[in-house]
């Protein structure tokens, strides 16, 4: 008995002390929430506006209206009154635009002034009398253009061929000396030399100037742009040019060469030379084999002309892996040791002898394994090599011949895309440098 009154007794006991802790608990419960309420909940008075509702837009329907024109002669006399300039009723075809290489004028309204290039020539050379100004230009006599000679209609700018004595000098090339040269200075045909007559840049002269015929490559590249050149000369400077000896080109072991003021050599890389069957006299002259290097009579002539004779060598890369080139370097370092070959400064002379520019053109090397899609040139600067304190060799690698030619040719860049005027002045200034430092040039009647 007094063990089951002792279980009844503890049974109420715990009985007892849950239910306090469930008073307990629901207590606690009902504080914590009253308390979160009371501090999160704040009634705000806001004045609430009602928005006005909008009237229902009726979708406007026009009327379809069905007009009839009715035509009535009222016979008013009809007013005519007369053209001054009639207008032929014709359709004309829309020229061609041509895209200039250069740009001469930034902007439209950019004036570009004349310059004066006269020169104070005595009417009388000894027993010698000046003939007044005489003679028409005279040109390539192919092409588009103007009817002055230099360009014809004829043909659709092209001729059936291109001889190396048409295309180097021979036949129209300023064979003529007119103007004010015409009785100054006179060279027989065959013979090479140059005047130059004023002062500092303004100047007047002639020069005969020829190619360099050698063995190493197709000499003949770029046959018209010598042409172009010296029809450049004839219109925007008073020095005149021809090329009247033995077709424009000499070999070096010509003694001749040693009278020439300037030569200039170019040519393609000698695999460029053999998968086009280049290695010709010209373009349609006969074949020969190619040589590796220059013969020793070849560098003492070359020598000779250079230091002896003060001669200039313009060379110029027709591309286009700089085989070529690296060759004639080293044939240049095989004949000349004790003159190193040097990098030609912006700065340099050579830039602003005639024209200013602000360094090397661009030179139609942009377009080589690209076609008509310019690149970067991998050449920012000349070099050359200089003797007596001048420049005797110009070595160019960015193809400025290819720059000046005035004929198209399949499977090379555009004419329209790779001619350039800079190109021309450049050139411009290496032929009066050459006439101003070099020798074989007669500057009796010229101060620096």
């Amino acid at each position: 008995m007094r063990r089951g009154r002792y279980t009844l007794t503890s049974f109420l006991i715990a009985l007892i002390l849950h239910l306090i802790g469930l008073i307990i608990l629901g207590f606690t419960i009902k504080t914590v929430y009253e308390e979160r309420t009371r501090g999160w909940v704040e009634l705000v008075d806001v004045s609430y506006r009602p928005r006005p509702l909008r009237r229902p837009l009726a979708r406007l329907m026009r009327p379809k209206l069905e007009l009839q024109r009715e035509l009535e002669d009222k016979n008013v006399p009809k007013l005519e009154v007369p053209s001054q300039n009639p207008i032929a009723e014709t359709a004309l075809k829309r020229p061609n635009v041509i895209v200039r290489s250069v740009q001469i004028a930034k902007e439209p309204g950019e004036v570009l002034y004349k310059l004066d290039t006269s020169a104070e020539v005595p009417t009388k050379l000894g027993e010698l009398t000046l003939a007044p100004a005489k003679g028409t230009p005279r040109g390539l006599g192919f092409g588009r253009g103007i009817p002055t000679g230099r360009v014809r209609a004829a043909g659709g700018g092209k001729q059936p061929g291109l001889s190396i004595v048409h295309s180097t000098g021979e036949d129209e090339l300023g064979g003529t000396l007119g103007g004010e040269l015409a009785d100054l200075y006179r060279l027989p045909e065959g013979k090479l030399g140059a005047i130059l007559i004023g002062k500092g840049k303004d100047v007047m002269g002639f020069i005969r100037i020829v190619r360099l015929k050698h063995r190493l490559a197709d000499w003949w590249q770029d046959p018209t742009a010598l042409a172009s050149f010296i029809d450049w000369l004839e219109e925007h400077t008073r020095i005149k040019a021809d090329m009247r000896i033995e077709g424009g080109a000499l070999e070096l072991t010509d003694p001749r060469i040693l009278d020439a003021p300037l030569v200039i050599m170019t040519g393609h890389d000698e695999n460029v030379v053999t998968s086009r069957n280049l290695a010709r006299d010209g373009q349609h002259g006969a074949a020969f084999p190619l040589a590796k290097e220059f013969t020793p009579e070849e560098r003492a002539m070359l020598r000779k002309y250079l230091i002896e004779r003060k001669g200039m060598l313009f060379f110029d890369d027709c591309g286009f892996d700089g085989l070529f080139a690296g060759r004639v370097r080293e044939e240049l370092r095989r004949t000349l040791p004790e003159y190193p070959m040097e990098r030609i400064e912006y700065n340099d002379e050579l830039y602003t002898v005639y024209y200013t520019l602000p360094g090397p053109p661009t030179g139609g090397d942009i377009f080589w394994h690209s076609e008509n899609r310019p690149h970067a040139s991998k050449f920012p600067y000349h070099w050359g090599i200089k003797i007596g304190g001048h420049w005797r060799v110009i070595f160019n690698r960015k193809d400025y011949l290819c720059c000046m030619e005035t004929m198209e040719i399949p499977s090379r860049t555009l004419l329209r895309l790779r001619r350039s005027i800079d190109v021309h002045k450049f050139m411009t200034n290496v032929l009066i440098y050459a006439m101003k430092y070099g020798g074989n040039v007669d500057r009796s009647q010229y101060r620096p």
